[in-house]
């Protein structure tokens, strides 16, 4: 049976950057917030909030967030898939809709990542929160690689020019394979934590 994570506060001291791992507190209404922020965006492959709660229960740092007035206004999330799973997505065999909670694997080492989604709602769009959102999701992988997370690779499904554009100038991935919604885009596990640790 794997193992629970259940959420918590990390009391995790900050390193020498200031970059600290922590686990926010969300509950299923966050997700359901951050499902509309998917249809807001306009994403074509939208997985459900029930999915990601279980998801988030199993392994709850793989996701962190933005807030403005205490409304989510964005989210980023990062999933470390089985390595069959990975490697089917990969090669467009399934789809993200068909992950579940049990095709989590953060136990292994090296992981395969998938970069599953970076979203911000256009409510709240602006360049500051743009850069805070970035900003964010970055320290957050930083932190998730100083603890010793160790990535074989990692791979995105690009369905927008924003998307491309993050995948390809913030993370060092380069196109792989065509699927049905974009294109999807790899980077190899050293060369992405030199990236993120820059």
């Amino acid at each position: 049976m794997p193992t629970i994570y259940h959420p918590k506060e990390s009391s995790a001291e900050p390193d020498s950057q200031g970059v600290q791992s922590s686990i926010e507190s969300l509950t299923f209404s966050d997700f359901v917030r951050m499902e509309q922020i998917d249809k807001e965006v306009g994403f074509q492959s939208i997985v459900p909030a029930s999915v990601c709660f279980e998801q988030y229960q199993k392994f709850p740092k793989y996701i962190c967030t933005i807030r403005v007035g205490g409304e989510i206004a964005g989210y980023a999330c990062v999933l470390a898939l089985k390595r069959d799973i990975y490697y089917k997505l990969r090669e467009a065999e399934i789809t993200e809709l068909e992950i579940t909670a049990d095709d989590l694997d953060f136990e292994s080492s090296p992981v395969h990542l998938l970069i599953q989604c970076v979203a911000l709602s256009p409510k709240y769009r602006s360049l500051e929160n743009i850069r805070k959102l970035f900003s964010k999701f970055r320290n957050h992988m930083r932190a998730l690689v100083q603890e010793g997370m160790q990535i074989e690779e990692a791979m995105a499904e690009c369905t927008s020019v924003k998307g491309l554009a993050m995948a390809t100038r913030l993370l060092g991935m380069r196109p792989y394979k065509q699927c049905a919604n974009g294109m999807i885009h790899v980077v190899g596990g050293e060369e992405l934590s030199e990236v993120i640790l820059a």
